[in-house]
């Protein structure tokens, strides 16, 4: 009698690689030896005024969301490849308002 087999488990051997600048949002993936398999990158829009520099969260997350589904495109990869992730952000402020998050300039660099 031949063995049962199920269907094929991924190696977990990628990695991600987010990050995320005052200017754009980038993401990558790598094999365990630091190949780049594929990156995107996405310009974000900021308002300035005067050494204040303010941000959209949601513009923000949209960015992350949208390099980190290209990357994976373009690599030809599943999400259940990826063994870790490594995130870096300008770190910023938000800050919530009654309850909810602002839709719009809740990001402040100075």
């Amino acid at each position: 009698m031949a063995a049962a087999t199920g269907p094929a488990v991924p190696t977990c051997s990628l990695l991600l690689g987010v990050d995320v600048g005052t200017g754009s949002a980038r993401a990558g993936l790598f094999d365990e030896d630091g190949k780049l398999l594929g990156s995107a990158n996405s310009p974000r829009q900021i308002w300035k005024d005067g050494d204040c520099i303010e941000q959209s969260s949601t513009d923000i997350w949209l960015a992350i969301c949208a390099v980190v589904k290209a990357a994976f495109s373009l690599a030809n990869v599943a999400r259940e490849e990826v063994a870790g992730l490594g995130f870096a952000a300008t770190c910023s402020l938000g800050f919530c308002c009654g309850c909810r998050w602002l839709s719009c300039y809740s990001i402040f660099e100075w």
